[in-house]
């Protein structure tokens, strides 16, 4: 006797249990009970994987960003010491 259980997630099936035993006897209600919760289970815990394997690329996303940020404004704050040296040159220069 073979039995399918769909993993049921949130908004999708996310697979199916299949349980095989010997015996030709169907499973008892209680049994069919106990692997229909077993199966909510396992699809919890896939969406939870997947919804954890989501947040990693996320994370990785904003520190990249960050980086790219931080680099950013080391540049232009290093521009605007340059333009900010260049004035004081001319204003000495010029006599100010």
């Amino acid at each position: 006797m073979t039995v399918a259980i769909p993993m049921i997630g949130r908004d999708r099936i996310m697979g199916t249990l299949v349980v095989s035993r010997i015996s030709s006897v169907s499973f008892p209600e209680e049994h069919m009970h106990i692997l229909s919760l077993l199966a909510d289970q396992i699809a919890i815990a896939l969406e939870k994987n997947q919804l954890l394997d989501q947040l990693k690329l996320a994370h990785l996303n904003l520190q990249r960003w960050s980086e790219e940020l931080e680099e950013r404004v080391r540049q232009k704050t290093q521009d605007v010491r340059r333009i900010h040296e260049r004035l004081l040159e001319t204003e000495k220069l010029e006599g100010r």
